[in-house]
Protein backbone atom coordinates (compact mmCIF):
# COMPACT_ATOMS: atom_id res chain seq x y z
CA UNK A 1 0.00 0.00 0.00
CA UNK A 2 2.87 2.38 0.74
CA UNK A 3 4.35 1.79 -2.70
CA UNK A 4 1.11 2.87 -4.40
CA UNK A 5 0.98 6.29 -2.77
CA UNK A 6 3.64 7.92 -5.00
CA UNK A 7 1.94 6.43 -8.05
CA UNK A 8 -1.42 7.76 -6.87
CA UNK A 9 0.07 11.21 -6.35
CA UNK A 10 1.63 11.08 -9.78
CA UNK A 11 -1.68 10.06 -11.33
CA UNK A 12 -3.48 12.93 -9.60
CA UNK A 13 -0.80 15.37 -10.74
CA UNK A 14 -1.24 14.20 -14.33
CA UNK A 15 -5.01 14.52 -14.05
CA UNK A 16 -4.54 18.02 -12.63
CA UNK A 17 -2.19 18.96 -15.47
CA UNK A 18 -4.57 17.76 -18.18
CA UNK A 19 -7.58 19.39 -16.55
CA UNK A 20 -5.65 22.64 -16.32
CA UNK A 21 -4.76 22.47 -20.01
CA UNK A 22 -8.27 21.43 -21.02
CA UNK A 23 -10.13 24.05 -19.00
CA UNK A 24 -7.76 27.00 -19.28
CA UNK A 25 -8.30 27.61 -23.00
CA UNK A 26 -12.13 27.77 -22.97
CA UNK A 27 -12.08 29.70 -19.68
CA UNK A 28 -9.84 32.42 -21.10
CA UNK A 29 -12.00 32.64 -24.23
CA UNK A 30 -15.20 32.97 -22.20
CA UNK A 31 -13.59 35.51 -19.87
CA UNK A 32 -12.57 37.65 -22.84
CA UNK A 33 -16.02 37.32 -24.37
CA UNK A 34 -17.76 38.34 -21.15
CA UNK A 35 -15.42 41.29 -20.62
CA UNK A 36 -16.05 42.48 -24.16
CA UNK A 37 -19.79 42.00 -23.81
CA UNK A 38 -19.80 44.02 -20.61
CA UNK A 39 -17.81 46.82 -22.22
CA UNK A 40 -20.12 46.76 -25.24
CA UNK A 41 -23.12 47.25 -22.98
CA UNK A 42 -21.32 49.95 -20.99
CA UNK A 43 -20.23 51.98 -24.02
CA UNK A 44 -23.11 51.11 -26.36
CA UNK A 45 -20.85 49.55 -29.01
CA UNK A 46 -21.16 46.25 -30.89
CA UNK A 47 -17.62 45.17 -31.69
CA UNK A 48 -15.68 44.98 -28.42
CA UNK A 49 -16.85 41.46 -27.61
CA UNK A 50 -15.09 40.22 -30.75
CA UNK A 51 -11.91 42.06 -29.86
CA UNK A 52 -11.82 40.77 -26.29
CA UNK A 53 -12.79 37.26 -27.37
CA UNK A 54 -9.78 37.25 -29.70
CA UNK A 55 -7.62 38.56 -26.86
CA UNK A 56 -8.92 35.73 -24.67
CA UNK A 57 -8.13 33.16 -27.37
CA UNK A 58 -4.62 34.59 -27.76
CA UNK A 59 -4.15 34.48 -23.98
CA UNK A 60 -5.30 30.86 -24.00
CA UNK A 61 -2.73 29.97 -26.63
CA UNK A 62 0.01 31.74 -24.67
CA UNK A 63 -0.89 29.81 -21.52
CA UNK A 64 -1.07 26.56 -23.51
CA UNK A 65 2.44 27.15 -24.84
CA UNK A 66 3.72 28.04 -21.35
CA UNK A 67 2.25 24.90 -19.82
CA UNK A 68 3.51 22.56 -22.52
CA UNK A 69 6.98 24.10 -22.66
CA UNK A 70 7.21 23.99 -18.86
CA UNK A 71 6.33 20.31 -18.99
CA UNK A 72 9.25 19.61 -21.32
CA UNK A 73 11.63 21.63 -19.15
CA UNK A 74 10.65 19.76 -15.99
CA UNK A 75 11.29 16.37 -17.64
CA UNK A 76 14.73 17.42 -18.85
CA UNK A 77 15.65 18.71 -15.37
CA UNK A 78 14.75 15.39 -13.77
CA UNK A 79 16.66 13.26 -16.24
CA UNK A 80 19.76 15.25 -16.80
Amino acid sequence: MVQQQPQDRSAWRQINRYLEIGLMFPASTVAGLLAGYGLDRLFGTHFLYWVFMLVGIAGGFVQLIRLTSGEKDSTTDKHG
